[in-house]
């Protein structure tokens, strides 16, 4: 049985707050982002938009390369933004417009979600990465998280990892809010082999809200799909209320 969190060497170990993500993850893309794609700005600010409410911008994306570069993938940190790109394909010096949207239904206050391009330069990890900021107002702090874990708020329950490979890690994120005044340390229990439980921050403080990270990563080919769950540890609830189902889906064979 694997106990995430729980052991005394994982207690110790001070996992990175957003800030610090943030900029190990700007650290990391600049090289890729300097050499491939100019923007005139990676930080997109939409302003105040009133809860319920889609919000739409453009961006213009320059391959300063001197090759053609393909556009694989553009994704977002967030259900509730969609992006996508005019142009796959851009020649060296060639633009394209980048579009997206972000829908405030059930979400409210200050938030920030990150656009993902991916290239093929480097298919493994993005080329940019655009910041999208905006101030949604709503009655309810903590509306974007519909879903109750005894006293906290959570976004979702259920977590599906597909294209899994051996040896690659695939994880998703669940957001996650303490709207009591006490801290949280979260810890969960699974019975499958790779698959780990962590939140960030490590503690949940007060009126803060973090992320539930789920992983997988095993050596050992997944062939079938997989349906299993953890039970998180922590807060007062029933078993059946801190319960995460999760959906393993291996890779299409082509």
């Amino acid at each position: 049985m694997l106990v995430a969190l729980t052991s005394s060497h994982a207690q110790q170990r001070t996992l990175p707050t957003r800030q610090q993500i943030d900029s190990m993850m700007a650290a990391r893309l600049t090289p890729t982002m300097n050499e491939v794609f100019a923007v005139e700005s990676h930080t997109i600010d939409l302003g105040t938009i009133e809860a319920g409410a889609t919000t739409s911008a453009t961006c213009s994306l320059r391959n300063i390369t001197a090759k053609r570069v393909a556009i694989t993938r553009v994704e977002s940190t967030c259900g509730c933004l969609w992006a996508s790109v005019d142009k796959s394909v851009l020649a060296p010096d060639q633009s394209t417009t980048l579009s997206l949207a972000l829908n405030s239904t059930g979400r409210g206050g200050d938030v920030k979600y990150d656009i993902l391009v991916y290239s093929s330069e480097e298919d493994t990890r993005p080329s940019l990465r655009l910041r999208v900021v905006a101030t949604i107002e709503s009655s309810d702090r903590w509306a974007h998280l519909k879903k109750s874990m005894g006293a906290l708020r959570i976004s979702r329950r259920e977590v599906v990892l597909d294209n899994i490979t051996p040896n690659k890690r695939r994880s998703e994120r669940i957001a996650i809010a303490n709207p009591t005044s006490g801290a949280v340390r979260l810890s969960a229990h699974s019975t499958t082999k790779g698959l780990t439980f962590s939140t960030t921050p490590e503690v949940l403080q007060g009126s803060e809200e973090g992320d539930i990270v789920i992983s997988y990563l095993t050596a050992t080919p997944l062939t079938d799909p997989v349906e299993t769950f953890i039970v998180v540890e922590g807060i007062a609830a029933t078993p059946a209320e801190r319960m995460i189902r999760i959906t393993l889906r291996p890779a299409e064979r082509k």
